[in-house]
């Protein structure tokens, strides 16, 4: 679980106490945060996990040290918001990290701003938990009680079957993938008002779709020929134009 530059001590020790009461093995907080007093009151008997907890300057350090990030606050405006707007439940979200290898980390932002949109970008998922209109905002300790009870819930009483021989690839996989992707779309010379929300789109369908070792290998194979299509030399006019059928005599009369 990582908290965002977090600003009431009592939230982070509520966070804290849920953390613990699902199973969540670490706490890692981003930022110049204090653990305080009021903290330790409310995490009860999960102070350990404050005493534990990580210490992160940005979430781009996060990045590093997790293959799966989740975002948990919603973007508004702006025109890649339909990108960052693929919200999953956190039903939906259980089902799609319950296979995965390696460490998830579930990204909550800040009580008042959530995450910004730099941050935003860096998260493979994003979910959001459906409330009512009348009053949508959640506390950040109530949101992560809710989120991390699916997650429990979803990996003790699931009987969904695992596809077969199903390895997801690495974080370090998908960034390959996204490279060579990024690569394509300046290549063709896609519209440049349009890439940086197209090469968004196409790293947040990666972390949806979790490709297996079998389909990265695939997909690299398509973009290693495209690579050798773009540097094999251009074909002359001379090349280009079909060669002439040869005249046939005419016959005489």
């Amino acid at each position: 679980m990582v908290l965002v530059e977090p600003k009431y001590g009592g939230n982070i020790g509520a966070c804290a106490r849920a953390a613990m009461n699902f199973g969540v093995g670490e706490l890692w907080l981003v930022g110049d945060v204090d653990i305080d007093r009021e903290a330790r009151q409310r995490a009860m008997h999960a102070e350990p996990m404050l005493d534990s907890a990580k210490r992160f300057r940005s979430l781009d350090e996060v990045a590093k040290h997790a293959d799966i990030l989740v975002g948990t606050s919603e973007i508004r405006g702006g025109q890649e918001k339909k990108v960052h707007r693929y919200n999953l439940t956190p039903r939906e979200l259980a089902g799609r990290i319950s296979d995965r290898k390696g460490t998830v980390a579930l990204v909550f932002g800040r009580e008042d701003y959530g995450l910004f949109r730099e941050e935003l970008r860096l998260c493979d998922l994003q979910v959001c938990i459906p409330t009512s209109p009348a009053y949508e905002a959640m506390n950040i300790s109530h949101a992560v009680a809710v989120l991390l009870y699916e997650l429990y819930l979803f990996s003790k009483e699931s009987k969904r079957s695992v596809r077969p021989g199903h390895v997801a690839i690495s974080r370090d996989d998908q960034r390959r993938l996204a490279r060579e992707w990024d690569s394509v779309v300046d290549f063709i010379r896609y519209p440049a008002h349009k890439r940086k929300a197209t090469k968004l789109l196409f790293r947040k369908l990666l972390a949806r779709a979790v490709p297996s070792a079998w389909e990265y290998h695939t997909m690299m194979g398509v973009f290693k020929r495209i690579r050798e299509k773009r540097r094999a030399p251009r074909p002359t006019e001379k090349e280009k134009k079909p060669a002439k059928a040869a005249r046939r005599p005419r016959p005489r009369r």
